[in-house]
């Protein structure tokens, strides 16, 4: 069995989406402003590449102007950095919304891993309802073989269409053998307004009661937090 740390570490390494930003005039961060870091996305140096994206998802740079460069980031040929474009897309919720077509690409592409792919669908709930023309790639999504992009997945199809369906999916992956699954699903079930859970799905609080037998010490405690 996979330790307790091993699996919140796991966890909060692929998510990343915790930290809410706002958008503010050309703040200062390490040492350089937004278009400064906006201007390293072009750099010949992969290293700068990457470090660009990872700091313009945690400054309060204008997301009017941070969106287009970080949507064409998501085609940078390092994949490391394609991760930190996909993630602060995320950090931007629905100001993201012209990067879609961009975070749709990149879900369809081959040459992306289960990071940029389970961190795109994290963008999409993230803008919820105008990202509707991703519907499609999400339903698909949801027949991978990475249960955390299928709980992704339906995480997003939640936000943006409250589709229930969507919520039994995450509450089957709740009941998962798989102790990393399991714990995704929990503390995503978590994050939903509990109006939302019992007035569209009451069966999903009772998958999250189900939850406090499961086997692993983590996912049982991310259900009593889950529960509140």
């Amino acid at each position: 069995r996979k330790s307790s740390k091993w699996v919140q570490t796991m966890f909060v390494a692929v998510s990343l989406f915790d930290i809410a930003t706002s958008a503010s005039a050309q703040p200062e961060y390490a040492g350089g402003s937004a278009r400064d870091y906006i201007e390293q996305l072009e750099s010949d140096d992969a290293e700068v590449r990457r470090r660009a994206a990872y700091i313009l998802g945690r400054m309060n740079a204008d997301h009017a102007v941070a969106v287009p460069a970080l949507a064409e980031a998501l085609s940078d040929g390092q994949m490391e950095t394609r991760w930190y474009a996909m993630d602060a897309l995320g950090r931007f919720g629905a100001d993201a919304a012209p990067a879609i077509p961009a975070i749709i690409k990149s879900l369809q592409s081959t040459l992306n891993d289960e990071t940029v792919r389970r961190r795109g669908a994290k963008a999409l709930a993230r803008i919820g309802p105008a990202a509707r023309d991703s519907v499609p790639i999400l339903n698909e999504a949801l027949k991978s073989d990475d249960p955390l992009y299928r709980i992704a997945a339906a995480d997003a199809l939640w936000h943006i269409e409250k589709d229930p369906q969507a919520l039994a999916i995450i509450s089957k992956e709740l009941a998962a053998e798989d102790p990393v699954a399991a714990f995704s699903a929990a503390m995503t079930i978590g994050e939903l307004p509990w109006a939302e859970l019992s007035l569209e799905n009451g069966s999903m609080i009772t998958s999250l009661v189900s939850g406090l037998e499961h086997p692993d010490e983590d996912v049982r405690q991310a259900v009593v937090e889950a529960l509140g």
